[in-house]
């Protein structure tokens, strides 16, 4: 297939250019910079663009039979930053990619927290109402929404993923970090429950998504559910290290994501640890079913949080990250 894929450049899409092009597809890469060109053109044709620049989105989007949409907006100060880099955005290709007349599917990128936490005890699946407790998941709902009200007959397949690790992982990299130092801080308690997924799963969730025949809205996790004890635990083996489990307190996780917030916006720089972020992680359970992604679209993540943490540790030292 003619594929675009945008946020090329981001952790996941680095894992995701090189398999799609094993594939045989042919890629179109959207990139905002010059220099980001010389890097992508080994995977495809390299596109300059900007999901705020509509008419080089159309000119990205032309004659192209599929679109992979994995850009989107991490940081921030403000719900208004993430609903422009997420869902405003998301609605802007939905619609060149009906006006192209060419794109047949759309896979995009979400995540569990367009959903929220889990209610109870029980694995909630997709028919569950979402109710994000984030900006960053309220825009990615509304992303969600977008691109199924712009897309017109267009096949629109959203992928929630959990919290995705692996090799040039950024955003995870302060918890191995944790395990290298021998301590771990855990907001809220180690009993806390969640599912992880490594990057090379998520690759392939993409992959399932592009050759179903059907769309539709899925959980993608590693069935596994683990406490934030035994993620302490994987991790502390990974790194060769026996660490302490040191319980953060809700209301200091909240008043740290305050302070930071209100510098980063003084600074004029988006937060990563924000309030937002830090109500996603004082929530009990970030959990789901993966049932329907395991019938439907014929995926089962294979790599168990062990596995994976310890292929990661072994990426950040060869790089020099730990």
């Amino acid at each position: 297939m003619r594929i675009l894929v945008t946020g090329c450049t981001g952790f996941i899409g680095r894992h995701l250019l090189p398999a799609l092009a094993a594939d045989g597809h042919a890629l179109r890469l959207l990139h905002r910079s010059p220099r980001q060109a010389d890097p992508l053109s080994d995977f495809g044709e390299p596109f300059q663009g900007d999901l705020d620049d509509r008419a080089r989105l159309a000119g990205a989007v032309k004659d192209m039979e599929a679109v992979v949409h994995a850009a989107g907006t991490i940081r921030g100060n403000r719900e208004g930053d993430f609903m422009r880099g997420n869902a405003i955005a998301a609605a802007r290709l939905a619609g060149v990619c009906r006006e192209a007349g060419t794109v047949r599917r759309l896979v995009h990128l979400s995540s569990l927290s367009a959903f929220g936490p889990a209610a109870g005890d029980r694995l909630p699946d997709e028919s569950a109402p979402p109710a994000p407790v984030s900006s960053y998941g309220r825009s990615k709902l509304e992303a969600e929404r977008a691109l199924d009200a712009e897309a017109g007959g267009i096949a629109v397949t959203h992928l929630r993923l959990t919290a995705v690790y692996g090799p040039g992982d950024r955003e995870t990299l302060a918890l191995f970090r944790m395990a290298s130092r021998g301590a771990f801080f855990m907001p809220g308690g180690a009993e806390r429950r969640l599912q992880m997924l490594f990057v090379e799963d998520a690759v392939e969730a993409v992959r399932a998504a592009l050759a179903a025949e059907t769309a539709g809205t899925f959980f993608i996790a590693h069935p596994r559910v683990l406490t934030y004890a035994d993620l302490a635990l994987a991790l502390g083996q990974a790194a060769e290290r026996k660490g302490a489990i040191l319980p953060l307190p809700g209301f200091l996780v909240l008043l740290l994501a305050s302070v930071n917030q209100g510098l980063s916006a003084l600074v004029r720089r988006p937060a990563m640890f924000n309030l937002g972020k830090a109500r996603e992680m004082l929530a009990p359970a970030w959990i789901c079913s993966t049932e329907k992604a395991r019938d439907v679209l014929n995926f089962v993540a294979r790599t168990d949080f062990p596995e994976g943490a310890l292929r990661t540790v072994r990426w950040y030292r060869q790089n020099r990250w730990l």
